[in-house]
């Protein structure tokens, strides 16, 4: 899991350090940054999973073009901007390292860093330019371990000395973030299915359209048998895909847990139609840190509180870290009662609340209690309330 994500001179983000938990939220208005700090993770994904291409073209996020370097560096000032990533490593001889990688984007020069503290001490910096073909390499050294070199190409270990390689873990460590970042899934607010019928597409690293969910979900039996029971237990109803032999095309199908009926997805609603969307995107394998936009978009309070208890158990369950924006009171309200329920510890809660003074995002941690209670109260939230009560009773009247 991620332990701590810095973000530096990125849109209106002069400086934020977040410190991740299992399940981390953020709360804030409109246009206060929440949303760039998810996209900042998905510019982290385009550079490591394929650096040799133009800025320009790491910023196009698939579902969204960010534009250029000036359009993404803080007020737009041009420059650049930095991100990184700090990660825990264990390994099975109980040792542990805390791994660190950065990278800087400038239209002066870029740059990638890498270190580590604990059971393995290294660092190394190499200094580039976009696209970058992976074509240099710096030799590194262990400090920790004498004798012990490996040469890196900002990405991976290329060569490592016998005193490196008889370190079995050494390469796990130095790669961890590449992985990490690698198995990142970011869900945007642009989601679901609009159609009765699909036929199978091919599938590339990044699933985005329905399409392409919808055909993971056709072809993955593992995934398919996941999304059917959790549907099942977040809505009583039941999910299943029906295949047309020699067809080539498919349905998505619910029927109520107790009757024989059953109808096309995309005529149960857009709420029904999310659930499955967002499941599938959750439930593959592949897919470790998701970070989704307003998941409560289109669910009902009572939905909202079910989706969420399953969450907190495919967490557990299946080791995944989630990122939440929200404007939902109801979905930071549920997941503080999986806290006082017991479902969730305290620590794997991690709330964040944004605002914007003068076009720059200013983030503060609110701390989660043991019993569900949140520091500072409901922020976001209570603010607009009391406005709205203020609408129905006169204040002003002594």
């Amino acid at each position: 899991m991620i332990k701590e994500i810095l973000i530096a001179s990125f849109r209106s983000i002069d400086e934020a350090i977040l410190e991740p938990g299992r399940i981390t939220v953020l709360t804030g208005a409109n246009n206060s940054g929440k949303s760039s700090i998810l996209y900042a993770l998905q510019v982290f994904k385009n550079l490591v999973t394929n650096p040799s291409r133009s800025v320009d073209e790491l910023l196009n996020l698939g579902f969204l073009n960010l534009g250029g370097l000036k359009e993404c560096s803080f007020m737009r000032k041009g420059g650049g901007f930095t991100l990184r990533i700090e990660l825990e490593h264990k390994s099975s001889i109980k040792k542990s390292s805390i791994v660190k990688y950065e990278i800087g984007i400038d239209d002066q020069g870029s740059y990638l860093n890498i270190g580590s503290t604990g059971f393995y001490e290294f660092k190394g910096h190499i200094d580039i330019a976009f696209p970058y073909p992976l074509n240099k390499v710096r030799k590194i050294t262990l400090k920790s371990h004498q004798g012990a070199t490996f040469s890196w190409n900002g990405v991976n270990i290329v060569e490592m000395n016998k005193a490196a390689e008889e370190l079995y873990f050494l390469k796990d460590a130095v790669e961890l973030p590449i992985y990490t970042i690698t198995h990142l899934e970011v869900v945007p607010t642009q989601r679901g299915f609009t159609k009765p019928i699909f036929n199978t597409v091919p599938l590339n690293d990044q699933i985005y359209t329905e399409d392409e969910v919808a055909t993971l979900l056709a072809i993955d039996k593992d995934v398919q048998a996941k999304v059917a029971y959790y549907f099942e237990k977040i809505t009583g109803k039941r999910f299943s895909i029906s295949i047309q032999p020699g067809m080539g095309f498919f349905y998505m199908q619910v029927r109520e847990a107790d009757g024989s009926f059953s109808t096309e997805l995309v005529n149960q609603g857009m709420g029904m139609n999310q659930i499955v969307f967002l499941l599938t995107k959750i439930l593959y394998g592949k897919n470790r840190l998701i970070c989704i936009d307003e998941p409560e978009i289109h669910l009902h309070p009572s939905l909202i509180e079910q989706f969420v208890r399953v969450l907190v158990e495919i967490a557990k369950k299946e080791d995944k870290q989630f990122i939440f924006s929200t404007h939902s009171e109801h979905w930071l309200l549920s997941l503080l009662a999986e806290v006082n329920d017991g479902n969730l510890a305290a620590d794997d809660l991690k709330v964040y609340y944004l605002q914007k003074n003068d076009q720059e995002t200013s983030v503060e941690q609110q701390k989660v209690m043991p019993n569900g209670q949140l520091e500072g109260g409901l922020k976001n939230f209570m603010e607009s309330q009391m406005r709205l009560a203020e609408r129905f009773f006169d204040t002003t009247t002594a």
